[in-house]
């Protein structure tokens, strides 16, 4: 008896079997009927040597063993991206107890440690050649493709569906649907089955744990207006520059006497730490003493981290914005009047653009963009700055007298005093910070020293405006100083000669004091510019509002989980949220047409860390360094089709800030599902609010308006 065979024969007739007889009924499209997991492994062995797109009419939902596998798409050529495909599990076949997912702190935490777990096992069961899912970072993050809903986990992953070139290899199919998928789900040391006093439910209850922590952490340094907290014994170093993880080798952090300060978590933990008080930090050092190591350390720490990631205990204000500058990058409408005015070509810096931006422009219009979304922090590492945009020596100012660049040292002050925006300043080149600080730290053999005094001994001694030469090192890393030999007075005769110690903020000064010491810095750097200098705000403003952890309720939970995914009408008005707060810059509004093509084929591409595609426009994101993982630029790119979507459909503009808010509140109520278009998108990562505003100023065909040119309707 001949076995019939299932693939196109060598003999003239189309449809021949290897018998000679007629096999029509073997080539027509393929319609499973059995839905069970073992149904379809027979189903797809009965396939072996078809054409590879018969796989297409597997598409469906098959039942096994205490789960449910879906295949939601299938790939038509095997040189197609792979397969998706999820498998969903009753929350009491995975042995998770109800006391890990009491609240949505918790669920995030356990689908964010079951999402490692699916990575982990997969490289466990040598399953790798055929089944995939994004790997995760040192970050605990909200994930697509990890999560708990209407009582059931669901995990979204792919499926390599086996070819030998374009023919279906369909035993090793059947080994994929009965032996890899549910020894991975379900199996002896599935991802998704924890025993009761297994080791994997201990490390799901210390990661869930950890991230709690690190949540009260942080709502603990709101509460006491901290920018950030890094707790003694914390790993801040990494293994390599392309590595992320902790050093080995590394030496722990500990804090200075007169900063360490003392928190205890609600599950009772002790920790002792330096926090960061808001204001203005500086943090100073020779090379390679580890500024750089302890600045990256914060910019990573607005996310939590994993245990033995050795930044557990390290929080950062979720609202802080790395800054830097970035040669050629576009900007479009950008208020640069702070830093830039009277340029020679006369352009108009309160609405500046240009498509090919230099260090110092790209450097004043970042910061203007992050207070624009909200930024509360900015952290700022001399090493990837413009030098003209940080410093201007007393010499260059005298020499140079038409400079249109205002340093961002003649800044840093105002910005806190008159918009509580606080800034942590990584320098070692420049002793003029010294003069604005209201913190010195310093860095010596990758050990912290409070130098707050010292350096304010070495203003007295060397103040800006005067010539000095050192004959010693004047500030010693343990505390103590040398003597410094000051020169003869310079061409600049300024206030600076009269400078005492009422310059420098006390720690426990009030409000009024601080204002009068910067009515004094403003003073001193009049007379530097040769006129009298006014401040450009004279309103204050608090960022308190914006210092608050996001995070959802139980009742927010229950809305998202199970609603219908409908979009959110930009511009709609939003409860309890104060409207944008600085006025550091003139604030802009959104035109519709910003992706040109809308109307054709859509299509939206990611570039891993270094930017997204919107149909043929680039978006570059490789000089945005908080962003940590791939999937996160995935969802920024989604979010940024759906804002200029949304605003052609709306056919009006809205203020960028109005326009952020209703992407958040489109997250916090239906997920990060709502950004994309396509069913079950699999590896999105919730990104930051920043990050989402950082992509859209960097998009070329940005349309954009300045408030104050345009009517704008508050209906």
């Amino acid at each position: 008896m001949n076995r019939p065979h299932y693939g196109y024969s060598r003999s003239n007739s189309r449809y021949a079997s290897s018998s000679g007889k007629n096999n029509y009924r073997h080539h027509q499209p393929f319609s499973p009927h059995d839905t069970t997991l073992q149904g379809l492994a027979r189903t797809a062995a009965a396939m072996d040597g078809r054409n590879y797109g018969s796989y297409k009419s597997l598409k469906g939902r098959y039942q096994g063993e205490g789960f449910e596998l879906s295949l939601h798409r299938v790939q038509s050529d095997p040189y197609a991206p792979p397969s998706a495909c999820s498998i969903t599990v009753p929350i009491e076949q995975t042995g998770i107890t109800c006391d890990l997912l009491d609240c949505y702190d918790k669920v995030i935490a356990v689908c964010d440690f079951i999402a490692r777990r699916f990575h982990a096992t997969i490289t466990t069961i040598n399953a790798g050649r055929w089944l995939s899912i994004a790997q995760c970072g040192q970050e605990i993050m909200e994930r697509s493709y990890s999560t708990i809903h209407d009582g059931h986990l669901e995990v979204r992953f792919q499926v390599s569906m086996p070819a030998r070139g374009r023919r279906i290899m369909g035993r090793e199919a059947q080994r994929i649907f009965a032996e890899l998928i549910p020894q991975l789900v379900m199996g002896r040391r599935g991802a998704c089955r924890f025993e009761p006093g297994s080791n994997a439910l201990s490390q799901l209850r210390e990661h869930v744990n950890t991230y709690c922590d690190w949540l009260e952490l942080n709502r603990i340094r709101a509460r006491h207006n901290w920018v950030a907290f890094i707790s003694d014994g914390s790993i801040l170093a990494r293994s390599s520059g392309i590595s992320d993880k902790p050093m080995t080798d590394a030496l722990a952090f500990s804090a200075p006497d007169s900063m360490r300060t003392t928190v205890e978590l609600p599950s009772g933990e002790i920790l002792t730490g330096m926090p960061i008080p808001a204001g203005v930090t500086l943090i100073v050092g020779g090379g390679y003493h580890g500024k750089s190591t302890l600045l990256r350390a914060l910019e990573r720490s607005v996310y939590a981290h994993i245990p033995g990631d050795g930044r557990e205990r390290v929080v950062c204000d979720p609202l802080a914005a790395k800054i830097r500058s970035e040669d050629g990058r576009a900007v479009t409408k950008v208020d640069i009047s702070t830093f830039i005015q009277n340029v020679p070509t006369g352009a108009d810096t309160t609405c500046f653009s240009t498509a090919n931006a230099s260090g110092s422009t790209s450097q004043a219009a970042s910061i203007a963009e992050v207070l624009e979304a909200g930024a509360s922090t900015l952290l700022i590492d001399e090493d990837t700055c413009a030098t003209n945009m940080m410093i201007r020596d007393e010499r260059m100012r005298c020499l140079v007298t038409s400079e249109p660049i205002t340093p961002f040292v003649d800044r840093v002050r105002s910005f806190f005093i008159d918009e509580g925006v606080s800034t942590i300043l990584v320098m070692g080149g420049s002793g003029d910070y010294l003069d604005v600080a209201d913190r010195v730290l310093m860095l010596d053999n990758y050990q912290i020293y409070d130098v707050t005094d010292q350096a304010q001994q070495v203003c007295l001694k060397m103040p800006r405006g005067q010539k000095h030469t050192t004959s010693g090192s004047g500030v010693k890393a343990h505390g103590k100083s040398e003597p410094d030999k000051c020169g003869e007075s310079s061409c600049l005769q300024d206030s600076y000669d009269a400078r005492d110690n009422s310059v420098w903020p006390s720690r426990d000064s009030d409000d009024n004091a601080v204002r009068k010491i910067q009515k004094s810095e403003e003073g001193g750097n009049a007379a530097l510019h040769g006129k009298t200098r006014q401040c450009k705000h004279t309103h204050s403003n608090t960022y308190a509002w914006l210092n608050n952890v996001t995070s959802r309720s139980d009742s927010t939970v229950s809305n998202k989980l199970g609603r219908p995914m409908t979009h959110v009408t930009p511009g709609a008005p939003r409860t309890g949220r104060v409207p944008f707060p600085s006025l550091l810059v003139r604030q802009r509004m959104l035109m519709p047409g910003a992706i040109p093509g809308e109307s054709g084929r859509q299509k939206t591409k990611a570039h891993g860390l270094d930017g997204f595609s919107l149909n043929r426009n680039d978006v570059d994101l490789s000089a945005v360094e908080q962003i940590v993982d791939r999937g996160q630029t995935e969802a920024i790119a989604w979010a940024v089709r759906y804002m200029c979507t949304e605003l052609a459909d709306s056919r009006q503009p809205w203020d960028i800030f109005t326009v952020l808010d209703n992407v958040i509140d489109l997250i916090d109520a239906h997920g990060l599902d709502a950004l994309s278009d396509m069913p079950h998108p699999a590896f999105l990562v919730r990104p930051r609010r920043l990050d989402i505003a950082c992509a859209l100023n960097r998009l070329r065909t940005l349309r954009v308006d300045s408030m104050s040119c345009i009517s704008v309707s508050t209906s």
